[in-house]
């Protein structure tokens, strides 16, 4: 109650401040583009409380002009040696508000003691309030929402991204950051809101659209979330989106679309563990073809190693393979042969819970080929 409490206080704050910060609307307005110029030569030449003065007035009630200082500024040693310069400052679309304004500035920063030139981008929203065009920056907290994010401190990094959003709401690192927070907060139609916002502001970005689709696919939207992920391949078709959509035509019951997408993503990189482990796990628990899944199984364990949750996975689904074939016959009168997939199955269930020995599901299994191989 108090935490929502808070967000409610803080966000009509914010909303307050930015119906009263904002001039009418008047046809003749100076050029955002030469606010945004005169703010990076500040912060090039490193005069930033004179770059303090053109932030938004909402922006300066979030940090003091000591504090944006203190924030930005860098050792002689680390301002002396490099350089930026820009190059392009590109306008981006704005929703029919005349209000605010994106840049994408594109710069190159020389490094003098590598004798390095790294090229980059930078984007910017200013908002236009009291007759002039302001910047719009929140760097300290969007650090601190940040922190709070990675920090799993779901309900501080949710206010704190109510807050960016409210202001700048083009703000796309924000927008993933409110979804995050809601999602793990159990808020999943407002996780999926702020997605769709993130889908509206970056229509050709192929990340934007996986990101819903994989909101969608945890709260068991199926249909929606096949849907993303397709415009996903449709702009940019590569391995691990193929994978995603797979995946999610096998939680819908979809088991031949599934198929044919995880063969997609092998046919593009052959090399990645990924596609050929989750054809294995579609053949061993949904198509009941336990040949067929210890090929893919075995293609998956040549090739590099996953990440730890998908890796013990793999080891967990190849060592109850394993098992399967050796007691599948007869459970009480174990073979050489079967005794060999006893061995190499309890090698591999040893593997995952090296990675997880908590796991209670890769204990049992363990425990019952401990039990065939006493008993043999």
């Amino acid at each position: 109650m108090i935490r929502r409490y808070l967000v409610l206080v803080i966000f009509i704050t914010v909303v307050f401040n930015l119906n009263n910060c904002s001039s009418k609307k008047s046809e003749e307005r100076p050029d955002p583009k030469e606010t945004l110029v005169k703010y990076r030569e500040l912060r090039n030449e490193w005069k930033l409380a004179e770059a303090y003065s053109l932030l938004a007035d909402t922006c300066k009630s979030y940090i003091t002009e000591e504090e944006f200082v203190a924030y930005n500024m860098q050792p002689d040693s680390v301002r002396k040696n490099y350089k930026f310069s820009i190059i392009e400052i590109d306008s981006l679309p704005v929703f029919e508000d005349s209000d605010f304004a994106r840049y994408k500035v594109k710069y190159q920063s020389i490094i003098f003691d590598s004798k390095d030139t790294v090229s980059g981008s930078w984007d910017y929203r200013l908002l236009f309030e009291d007759g002039s065009w302001k910047i719009i920056w929140f760097g300290r907290m969007a650090s601190i929402a940040s922190d709070h994010l990675q920090n799993q401190q779901y309900d501080q990094s949710l206010v704190l991204y109510m807050v960016i959003c409210a202001v700048d709401p083009y703000n796309d690192i924000a927008l993933r950051g409110l979804a995050l927070s809601y999602i793990n907060l159990s808020q999943n139609n407002e996780a999926i809101n702020a997605a769709q916002r993130l889908v509206q502001l970056k229509p050709d970005d192929p990340a934007a659209h996986t990101f819903l689709g994989d909101l969608y696919g945890s709260s068991e939207q199926f249909d929606n979330a096949i849907e993303s992920y397709s415009k996903a391949i449709e702009i940019s078709p590569q391995p691990v989106f193929y994978v995603n959509l797979g995946s999610v035509y096998k939680m819908n019951g979809q088991f031949v679309e599934a198929d044919d997408s995880y063969r997609k993503s092998i046919e593009l990189d052959s090399l990645s563990p990924q596609g050929w482990w989750m054809l294995g796990e579609l053949y061993l628990y949904n198509l009941e073809d336990r040949a067929m899944a210890k090929t893919f199984f075995n293609k998956a364990l040549q090739l590099e190693p996953m990440s730890d949750y998908y890796q013990m996975r793999l080891y967990y689904g190849y060592a109850l393979l394993l098992y399967s074939d050796a007691v599948e016959t007869d459970p009480d009168e174990i073979s050489a042969d079967e005794r060999k997939l006893l061995l190499k199955a309890k090698t591999y269930i040893g593997k995952a819970l090296k990675i997880d020995p908590r796991s209670s599901e890769f204990s049992y299994l363990s425990n019952e080929i401990n039990k065939q191989l006493m008993g043999s």
